[in-house]
């Protein structure tokens, strides 16, 4: 019996793996740019910008919140906390998440160009 020829496309191994490379790159540059986009549209239009809305949809309306604590003798105190401080508060942890974005999106672009550089040097 003679073996049948494979059909299709010659794709090797290394192809694959290639363009795996070039996808995640091209997926962490697509990540970063709508990063950078975003973080134009707050500073040009932050009315239109959907974080935004939420961020100051979560602050009180009255002018200061409380903070309850609880005193040595179980008494129960509060603290008027202003609410520009609520909104550093919460603008802090806005900037935690885009950080922590953007530090994906670095990790996204550093595996692939690792994969590009590991089938260079397997090359060779």
């Amino acid at each position: 019996m003679t073996p049948i020829p494979r059909q299709g496309f010659p794709i090797n191994n290394n192809s694959l793996i290639i363009a795996c490379g070039w996808l995640l790159i091209a997926c962490g540059m697509a990540l970063t740019m709508f990063i950078a986009y975003t973080a134009y549209q707050i500073l040009a239009h932050p009315q239109d910008v959907a974080l935004v809305q939420y961020v100051i949809s979560q602050i009180p309306a009255d002018p200061s919140f409380f903070v309850v604590t609880m005193t040595e003798n179980h008494e129960a105190s509060t603290i008027a906390i202003p609410q520009s401080f609520a909104l550093i508060i919460y603008l802090l942890f806005t900037l935690l998440a885009f950080r922590i974005v953007s530090s994906c999106s670095v990790e996204i672009i550093r595996a692939g160009v690792q994969i590009l550089t590991q089938v260079k040097n397997r090359e060779k």
